[in-house]
């Protein structure tokens, strides 16, 4: 106790002190406020829809466009394609839902780099790139 007192009787020990506490509250104000919280203007549910809706409607014309009769070569591809980003998407929307935000973002990250590689796949055989 005669350290403690000794310690507290400096007036620079008291200086830190008090910066140490005041940093301590200013950091627990913080984390409380803006650390833990998503912010709200992400929109993420809404651009994760308005993706499942894109894909829908592009799985949609791909199959009149195959039905009606002169399809490109590569509609298979591209079918399996749209339907992998429709199943991904849903998925992401389900994580957003049940307020999953780690499956989300590890989802979008492994769409991300499937993306990547299809781009360097079609620059290495010397294709158009999209």
């Amino acid at each position: 106790m005669f350290i403690l007192k000794k310690f507290v009787s400096n007036i620079k020990n008291k200086i830190l002190l008090s910066l140490l506490f005041i940093g301590l509250i200013f950091q627990f104000v913080a984390f409380k406020t803006v650390g833990t919280h998503l912010p709200h203007g992400l929109g993420l549910e809404n651009t994760t829809q308005e993706n499942i809706k894109a894909s829908e409607k592009s799985i949609k014309e791909l199959k009149s466009f195959s039905e009606s009769g002169d399809p490109p070569e590569n509609a298979e591809e591209l079918l399996k394609e749209f339907n992998d980003e429709l199943k991904l998407d849903k998925t992401k929307l389900q994580a957003l839902e049940e307020n999953n935000y780690n499956e989300f973002w590890r989802l979008d990250k492994l769409y991300n780099e499937q993306r990547i590689k299809k781009l360097e796949e079609a620059q290495k055989n010397g294709e158009e790139l999209p």
